[in-house]
C-alpha cells in the first residue's frame, strides 16, 4: 500500500510540473513577487505596509498619461487645409488643395472590390466635388497580380502628369523604387 502510494504522489509531482511548464510565461512571472510579498508579510507588518505604498503610486502617475491623449486629439480637429500646408510631401513641396484648382489624382488601393477602399473612394468624390476639383482616379490591381500592378500603375501615373497617388500599399520595398 504504501508503494502504491509513493507511486501515485510521484506522478502527481510528474503532472504538477509538466502543468507548471504549460503555463503562461509573463503572469506567473508578475504574481511571483506578490507571492513573495505576501510570504514576508505575515513575518513583520511594517514592510507589508510600506511597498503597498508603492503599488499606489502608479496609480497615481497614471493620470498624468490622460492628459496627453487629450492634448494629442486637439491638433487633429485642425482643418485639413491647414494639416496640408504643414506636412510636406514625400517628394518636397507639400500640395494645398484650394476650390476649383485642376489637380490630376488617382486613388490606389491593394486591390479593386473590397468594401472598405469603395467606401474611400466614395469619400474622395465627395471631396472632390466640394473642392471643386476633378474626381479622382479609381483604379487598381486586382488580387492575382496586386504588387506589380501597383507598380506598373504608380510608374505609368508619374509620366502621365498626375499630381498626387492616394495609395494603399502593397509592398513598400518594391513600391519604393518605382
Amino acid at each position: 500500500m504504501l508503494k502504491k502510494l509513493r507511486v501515485l504522489v510521484a506522478l502527481l509531482l510528474i503532472a504538477t510540473v509538466v502543468l507548471a511548464a504549460c503555463g503562461g510565461g509573463s503572469e506567473p512571472a508578475a504574481e511571483a513577487p506578490a507571492e513573495e510579498a505576501a510570504v514576508e508579510a505575515p513575518a513583520e507588518e511594517a514592510p507589508a505596509e510600506e511597498e503597498a505604498a508603492p503599488t499606489e503610486a502608479p496609480a497615481e502617475e497614471a493620470a498624468p498619461t490622460e492628459a496627453p491623449a487629450e492634448e494629442e486629439a486637439a491638433p487633429t480637429e485642425a482643418p485639413a487645409e491647414e494639416a496640408a500646408e504643414e506636412a510636406p510631401a514625400a517628394g518636397g513641396e507639400a500640395i494645398v488643395a484650394e476650390p476649383g484648382q485642376e489637380i490630376a489624382t488617382i486613388l490606389l488601393p491593394k486591390f479593386l472590390g473590397i468594401l472598405v477602399f469603395d467606401q474611400a473612394n466614395t469619400g474622395a468624390q465627395e471631396a472632390a466635388t466640394e473642392l471643386g476639383a476633378p474626381a479622382p482616379e479609381f483604379t487598381g490591381p486586382t488580387a492575382e497580380n496586386s504588387v506589380q500592378g501597383q507598380i506598373e500603375t504608380v510608374t505609368s501615373a508619374a509620366t502621365q502628369g498626375v499630381a498626387a497617388i492616394m495609395i494603399s500599399n502593397n509592398a513598400g520595398d518594391q513600391i519604393a523604387p518605382a
